[in-house]
C-alpha cells in the first residue's frame, strides 16, 4: 500500500497526536536527501511512502504561492530549483510535522515551535540570507541534534507511516464493490486469506500513538473473523470530502497559473519599456531632411562670408559719389588709374567713371 505524507499529517491532525521527535527527524532527513537528489521542492502530497519503507517524490512543479514557497519565489525573484528555496520547503515540512499546522502565506511561523529540531526549522524558514545555504548543510545540522537512523531503522519508520495511513475512500469503495460481486466460494475463502501473517508494523504499531512500540504479537487464530467493512454511506461521505479537497486544490492551481500569467505580462511590459527607452532609428526621409538642413547651414555661412566684400565695395562707391558731388579731384579709384592731375576737375568724366564702378559692382554681386 502506498500513502502520501499529506494523508499521514491529516490522520495525525484528526487524532491530535504529534509525531515523535525520532519519527519527525527520520522523515525530515529522508525528505532532505530526496529533495537534494531530485533538485525539487517538497510538498506533503508529493511525498509517497509504501509498506517497504521506500520514499519517493512525485515529479512536477509545485505551486509558487502556497505556504511552502519561499518569499523570494512568490515574488518571482529566483527559480524554483534555487538551493535556499528547497531549504525553505523542507523547513515548512518540519514545521507542519512539529505543529500539525500547515504554514500559511505571509504569516511566517505563526504557531510556537517546540522540540529538539525547532532551531533547525526556524533557521530554514528565516530570511533568505539567514537560511542554510544548501540542503546538505541542513541535513548536517539535523544530524548534530539527532542521530541519523540506519537504513533498516529508516525503512521500518517509513513503513510504519504508510501502514498507519488508511486507504483513500475511493479504494475502499472499490474493494467493497468487488466483494459484493465475488462468488460465495470466494466469500468463504476471504476470512482464511485475511488471517495470513501480516507485517508487524501494519498490525500493531501506530506511530501516532504516544505509547512505546509493543512486543511482537502472535498471529491471530484462524477462526478469528475480520472486522466488518465500514458502511458505504460513511465511505461515500469521505469520498465526497476528498472530492471537495481536490476541487480546492484545483482552484489553488488555477490561481497559481493566473499569477504566472500576470508575471509573464509584467515581464513583457518591462521588455517593451526597455525597448522604448532606446533612441528610435532615423527613417530614410528623416535622414535626408537632416542632410538638407546641414547643407543649408553651410550655404548660409558661405553667403555671410561673401557679404563682407560686397559691403566694402558699396562703401567705396558711396565715397566716390560724395567726392563727385563735392567736386573733388580724385572721385573714384579709376581716376587714379587714368593719371588725372590733382586739382583738374572734369564732372562728365567722373560721372562716366562712377557708372563703370556701379556696373562692376552689379557684375561682382
Amino acid at each position: 500500500m502506498t500513502a502520501s505524507v499529506a494523508s499521514f499529517l491529516a490522520q495525525a491532525q484528526k487524532k491530535g497526536a504529534e509525531p515523535s521527535a525520532a519519527l519527525s527527524g527520520a522523515l525530515l532527513l529522508a525528505a532532505v536527501r530526496l529533495s537534494e537528489s531530485k533538485m525539487q521542492a517538497v510538498r506533503p502530497y508529493q511525498l509517497l511512502v509504501d509498506d517497504d519503507g521506500a520514499l519517493d517524490l512525485l515529479t512536477g512543479d509545485p505551486p509558487t504561492g502556497d505556504g511552502y514557497a519561499a518569499p523570494e519565489l512568490r515574488n518571482g525573484a529566483v527559480l524554483p530549483e534555487d538551493p535556499r528555496v528547497l531549504v525553505y520547503a523542507v523547513g515548512a515540512l518540519g514545521y507542519e510535522l512539529s505543529t500539525l499546522t500547515p504554514p500559511r502565506v505571509g504569516q511566517g511561523k505563526s504557531a510556537e515551535l517546540t522540540g529538539p529540531l525547532a532551531p533547525v526549522i526556524r533557521k530554514a524558514m528565516s530570511e533568505r540570507q539567514q537560511r542554510y545555504k544548501s540542503l546538505g548543510d541542513m541535513a548536517r545540522a539535523i544530524e548534530r541534534i539527532q542521530r541519523r537512523p540506519s537504513r533498516e531503522e529508516e525503512r521500518l519508520i517509513l513503513a510504519a507511516i504508510a501502514a498507519s495511513t488508511p486507504l483513500p475512500p475511493a479504494q475502499k469503495l472499490a474493494k467493497i464493490e468487488l466483494g459484493r460481486t465475488a462468488s460465495p466460494d470466494d466469500v468463504q475463502q476471504a476470512p482464511v486469506a485475511a488471517t495470513e501473517p501480516q507485517p508487524v508494523f501494519t498490525q500493531v504499531w501506530d506511530p501516532l500513538e504516544p505509547q512505546a512500540q509493543p512486543a511482537l504479537a502472535a498471529p491471530p487464530p484462524v477462526e478469528q473473523r475480520p472486522d466488518p467493512a465500514p458502511a458505504p454511506d460513511s465511505l461515500r461521505a469521505e469520498l465526497d470530502a476528498e472530492k471537495r479537497a481536490r476541487r480546492d486544490l484545483t482552484t489553488v492551481i488555477e490561481s497559481r497559473n493566473q499569477d504566472l500569467a500576470q508575471l509573464g505580462m509584467r515581464l513583457a511590459l518591462l521588455e517593451e519599456q526597455v525597448r522604448s527607452s532606446l533612441p528610435p532609428p532615423l527613417s530614410p526621409a528623416a535622414s535626408l531632411a537632416r542632410d538638407v538642413m546641414q547643407l543649408l547651414e553651410q550655404r548660409r555661412l558661405s553667403i555671410g562670408q561673401l557679404a563682407e566684400p560686397r559691403h566694402r565695395r558699396l562703401q567705396l562707391v558711396e565715397e566716390s559719389r560724395q567726392l563727385l558731388e563735392a567736386g573733388g579731384d580724385r572721385a573714384t579709384p579709376r581716376g587714379r588709374d587714368l593719371g588725372r592731375a590733382p586739382g583738374h576737375a572734369d564732372p562728365a568724366r567722373d560721372l562716366v567713371l562712377l557708372g563703370l564702378e556701379l556696373r562692376d559692382h552689379r557684375v561682382g554681386v
